[in-house]
């Protein structure tokens, strides 16, 4: 009943989180804040277009930790137009368009960041630049047809002047953090059902005895591996789209138009997927086992292969949940190794399983290395395409 307790504290604390999110933005002129360079001061001072000569470089400083709790940063842009960050071309557009970038993806580049608009044209006025701020439900709300965006940025906004809008971009957030909750309440069903189906620690001692003894205590049933691979599955395809939405690039790409996707569909896909290729893996063992008659070294497999599954699965699962509900985590770690932390858990699959089975059955070394290729590196290497 304590790890249920614990379990149950926690899906409350990720409910909490996610309906503490604002369902609205306010938006602040910050146009003031373009710069141009004094090569005679050797500085950045604020561009101010009656002061300055026509210029066809304007510089930003970006602080997405300062700007906390800032949300986004919107930028229009009418004209032919490049844009640069810390000196990098990032984008060159040729049509009309509203750039969206999420300071929380701009943060994993660092705290200051140079971003260059560049126009072939002389810059004859201050280009519209705005922050988006979270903020309670009280101001007017306008849907998505009204095109509010376009129309706020027509008329010009005046440094201080605020406005509203739905905010749509962060509902990958809100899915996830859901997708957690769901999937920790499905824990913690098996986990009642049968404590042993998600405990770490059952599998760890397993794990030791299978090492330990030449011959396995007791054979798999199709249920154990049923209820592992399921429990695997949904937890890796949480992970799978975590990592995914965590995933560092070299530079945010910014949303163009903010659309819902499918993400059930991208779930049910991920899950679909892990929950076959385990299938696929085991029925492999299966077949090689049956073909060389060799079921003692078939069973021994699977058995020590569910067990390293399931402790590295969970193990990285409740990683993944910790560093998702950390609202410290930006300034001290930067999301690039989630990016790498799958790939790096199923190699060290891989590696462990392989190990435990050399040393723990008695066969020629040349027969094992083959076995382990067909059966452990092959597949890994099919999944690891998908990351690479």
């Amino acid at each position: 009943m304590s790890r249920l307790t614990v379990i149950l504290f926690s899906m409350h604390l990720i409910v909490l989180n996610s309906w503490g999110q604002s369902d609205t933005l306010v938006y602040e002129d910050i146009r003031h804040r373009w710069a141009v360079y004094d090569y005679g001061e050797k500085l950045y001072v604020p561009y101010l277009p009656h002061v300055h000569s026509p210029v066809h470089h304007l510089h930003l400083i970006i602080q997405p930790f300062e700007w906390q709790p800032a949300h986004q940063l919107i930028i229009p842009i009418s004209k032919e137009t490049l844009l640069f960050i810390n000196n990098n071309l990032t984008h060159h557009i040729q049509q009309p368009t509203t750039l969206v970038w999420d300071l929380d993806s701009l943060s994993r580049l660092g705290n200051k960041l140079l971003l260059t608009l560049v126009q072939t044209d002389a810059i004859q006025t201050t280009p519209a630049v705005f922050l988006g701020w979270r903020q309670p439900i009280k101001y007017k709300l306008y849907s998505p047809s009204d095109s509010l965006l376009s129309k706020k940025f027509s008329t010009g906004l005046t440094p201080g002047v605020q406005t509203t809008a739905r905010r749509n971009s962060h509902w990958q957030k809100s899915q996830l953090l859901l997708t957690a909750l769901t999937c920790g309440m499905l824990l913690a069903a098996f986990s009642l059902l049968d404590a042993q189906s998600v405990s770490i620690g059952k599998s760890l001692k397993q794990v030791v005895l299978l090492f330990k003894y030449k011959s396995i205590q007791e054979k798999t049933t199709l249920v154990d591996l049923l209820v592992c691979s399921i429990v695997c599955a949904i937890t890796a395809a949480y992970l799978w789209l975590l990592a995914d939405y965590y995933q560092a690039a070299s530079v945010p790409e910014p949303t163009y138009a903010v659309e819902e996707k499918l993400f059930l569909a991208s779930y049910l896909q991920a899950f679909s997927g892990a929950l076959l290729f385990l299938f696929v893996k085991y029925a492999l063992i299966y077949w090689l086992g049956n073909l060389f008659k060799h079921d003692l070294l078939a069973e021994k497999h699977i058995a020590i292969s569910i067990n390293v599954h399931k402790i590295v699965v969970l193990l990285i699962f409740i990683v993944f949940v910790a560093y998702q509900m950390s609202h410290y985590y930006r300034p001290y770690f930067s999301s690039h190794w989630l990016a790498y932390t799958l790939p790096g858990g199923l190699v060290s699959i891989t590696v462990a399983t392989s190990i435990i089975l050399y040393f723990s059955v008695a066969h020629s070394f040349i027969y094992l290395i083959a076995y382990l290729c067909a059966t452990e590196v092959l597949p890994l290497l099919l999944i690891l395409k998908l990351f690479f």
